[in-house]
Parts: C-alpha cells; structure tokens; sequence
C-alpha cells in the first residue's frame, strides 16, 4: 500500500491519468465508438489488435489459440490500463450489449475468433495515435489497478 501512495498514485497524476472515474458514463463513450468499431468488424478499417489476434489463430490453429497458456500471454498484451479492472468490465459489458446480445457480431464476421473473443482483444482510440495509445496503456496498467480496480458492484 505505501509503495501505491508513494510512488504508483502519484506518477499516474502526474502523467494525468484519473484519479477518479465515473463507470456510469464509461458506456456511453463507448458507444460513440461503434460506427469505428463496425468499420472494424467489417473489415474496412485496420485494427492492430484484430491482426495480432487473428494472426496467432491462424498461426497456432484455433483450439492451441484458446489454450489458457496462450489467452494469459494474450491477457498481458491487452490490459486495462488506467480503467483498471472496473473499467475493464464495463467496457467489456457494453461492448457484449451493444454487439453480442444484440446480434450485431457473428462468428462470420469474427473468424477465426468468436464474438465474446473478438470483443476481450479489440480496442480503438480515434484521438492519438496507435503508439501513444499502447505507450499510455502500459504506462498506466500499475495505477488504474491500484486506483480501480476495487469490487465492483453489479
């Protein structure tokens, strides 16, 4: 916990991750995403993501692509950064709303992943670039854990 006060929280405000973060909005910012995120699943716009995922398919062959060993090396690749876990959840539970319970994803569009597959390794921020996005995302795995990633209510 001091090593989190002392040196986690405050390199994270200093870089100007959130400290706070309001969850009831997360959803709709996500939202505004899925005419991207459509474009995505439809194959007209590149996701560096869906590359790496597809390509580890199509490398190891689908049932070794589901292994628990390779998800966890996958997990490593694709954290919540400054979210945290709750964040995490929230965009994942939105994501499943707006795609999967509403039948917008098939496993057509998603081969060789499944929906629930394709929704855990996706991501996209139209506002900097794909660079400065992973470096922001790594950069702040450590904080948004400490920061937010408490119980998270249902």
């Amino acid at each position: 916990m001091h090593h989190g006060e002392l040196n986690i929280v405050p390199h994270g405000l200093s870089k100007g991750y959130p400290e706070y973060i309001d969850f009831n909005v997360l959803p709709s910012r996500i939202i505004k995403f899925e005419k991207d995120l459509i474009e995505i699943i439809n194959g007209n716009i590149s996701s560096y993501y869906w590359d790496i995922a597809s390509s580890i398919y199509k490398e190891v062959g689908y049932n070794k692509a589901k292994a628990p060993m390779m998800l966890m090396n996958r997990f490593e690749v694709f954290q919540p950064g400054y979210y945290g876990f709750n964040g995490l959840y929230t965009i994942v539970n939105t994501l499943i709303d707006l795609f999967v319970n509403s039948n917008n994803l098939t496993k057509d569009q998603t081969y060789p992943l499944d929906p629930m597959d394709f929704i855990y390794e996706e991501g996209r921020n139209n506002s900097i670039t794909l660079e400065d996005a992973k470096e922001i995302l790594n950069d702040s795995i450590e904080f948004g854990v400490y920061m937010h990633s408490k119980e998270i209510d249902d």
